[in-house]
């Protein structure tokens, strides 16, 4: 059973799904959804295994989980990243997401967090 001590019962038991991008059987990327509010998920946890990144699993991976996002009812994506991480921040960009304006940004419970984005679905 998974508690919310355990980050990925922080996910899960609230609603929220984790997908993971498979080279054959070996697990290449990941990335969660997780709700905030009515029709909000933030999206979170997004990664790419070294070896396998510039090869477009990203973006596959995003594209996927932006998708799912809608199938779930979601109107709006939010995330939170870090501004050393200029490939991701490039990448969400390219796909529709903006930056959250600073008077709209509320405290994050991610300690590096300094860039923070939403799409409309």
């Amino acid at each position: 059973r998974l508690t919310l001590d355990d980050p990925v019962g922080q996910i899960l038991e609230p609603g929220g799904h984790i997908y993971i991008a498979l080279d054959a059987d070996e697990p290449i990327g990941c990335c969660a959804l997780i709700p905030m509010e009515h029709s909000v998920l933030e999206l979170a946890k997004m990664a790419v295994a070294e070896h396998y990144r510039g090869h477009g699993i990203g973006r596959r991976l995003l594209g996927y989980v932006i998708m799912q996002a809608k199938a779930h009812g979601a109107t709006r994506l939010y995330l939170e990243t870090n501004s050393r991480l200029t490939n991701a921040i490039h990448l969400y960009e390219s796909v529709g997401f903006r930056h959250v304006p600073p008077e709209r940004v509320t405290p994050s419970p991610y300690a590096r967090a300094d860039v923070y984005m939403e799409m409309f679905l």
